[in-house]
């Protein structure tokens, strides 16, 4: 049986319902707060 490492996986997840603009903003965000702290 081999093992589907990288691909894509269709799921139905708040992160996914996201437009790529809030995906965008809500990784600046992460990143920014990593960065002060």
């Amino acid at each position: 049986m081999q093992a589907k490492l990288i691909g894509y996986q269709h799921r139905d997840t708040v992160i996914h319902r996201l437009s790529g603009a809030g995906k965008l903003l809500f990784f600046i965000l992460v990143s920014l707060a990593a960065m002060i702290s």
